[in-house]
Formats: structure tokens, C-alpha cells, sequence
């Protein structure tokens, strides 16, 4: 896929008017990935929903929007520095701003420096960012020791 011309970006924490969001673009990118594929949608979006809402109160949250208006969103990163390593939960980018550096800066703000990144989730940018030879493992078992520790 041809990549696109490189937005200019900022980058800020998540405020409360973004949970929602957050939470919807989450939800709905993660339902078509394999790892919820045989599951029914009230079930999934019932479960998922409490996961996603538990991971937020815990993780932080990163917001990638126009540097001339913070309202305007492409995309956001959920993730955790723990003492070994950084753990990404999600990194979703809107479709129209796919292929334009977003999902790369999260990922750059998220984890400065050469220390260990896991994702717990494999949704479409972090599939993006494999294919652009950024390396993490996935290892969906840490997304518990976030949930329960």
C-alpha cells in the first residue's frame, strides 16, 4: 500500500470528553480482528466493553491530533510502562489518516529509547507498524497481569 504524505501531529493525553472515542473506536476496530471471530456481537461487545473500560481506569492513554485543534483526532495509543518493558494495549488510527505517520509517532511516544515494547491486542495498526519492521511481541497473556495485578 502506497504510503501518504506525513501529518503534522500533536500529541496529548486523553481527556474525559475523549472516553467515548476511545472506547467506540476501540471496540469496533478490535471486532472484525482474529482473536474475537466465532464469538457472538452481544457477547463480544458486552465482555470487551468491560475489559476495555477496566484497561483505561489503569493505562495511559496518548491522543495524536492537529496541532491547530486538539478536538480534531487521527488516532490514539492505550499502553503501560512497566518495569520490564512497555506494554501496548491498542493503537487505532482513523481510516482517513491511516498510512501518514500516526500510528508510528504513538508508537515513538509511547516508547522512547530501546526498551522491550508487548501488545497485549492485534488490531490493524499494529499490524501496519509490523509490516514497517517496528519490533514488539505479542503476548496477549500480559493484557491479564494488567487486568488483575
Amino acid at each position: 500500500m502506497e504510503e501518504k504524505e506525513e501529518l503534522p501531529i500533536s500529541i496529548r493525553p486523553m481527556q474525559p470528553g475523549d472516553v467515548p472515542l476511545v472506547l467506540n473506536s476501540w471496540l469496533k476496530s478490535y471486532r472484525d480482528c482474529p482473536a474475537s471471530w466465532g464469538t457472538g456481537n452481544d457477547d463480544y461487545f458486552r465482555t470487551q466493553k468491560t475489559v476495555i473500560s477496566k484497561l483505561m481506569t489503569k493505562c495511559n492513554v496518548a491522543i495524536a491530533c492537529d496541532p491547530q485543534d486538539d478536538d480534531q483526532i487521527f488516532g490514539w495509543l492505550a499502553w503501560e510502562d512497566s518495569k520490564e518493558d512497555i506494554v501496548v494495549h491498542y493503537i487505532f488510527v482513523k481510516h482517513i489518516f491511516q498510512r501518514m505517520g500516526v500510528a508510528r509517532r504513538l508508537w515513538e511516544h509511547a516508547s522512547p529509547g530501546q526498551r522491550d515494547v508487548v501488545a497485549t491486542h492485534m488490531g490493524p495498526a499494529a499490524n501496519g507498524l509490523k509490516e514497517k519492521g517496528i519490533k514488539f511481541r505479542y503476548k496477549p497473556f500480559r493484557l491479564l497481569a494488567s487486568l488483575f495485578v
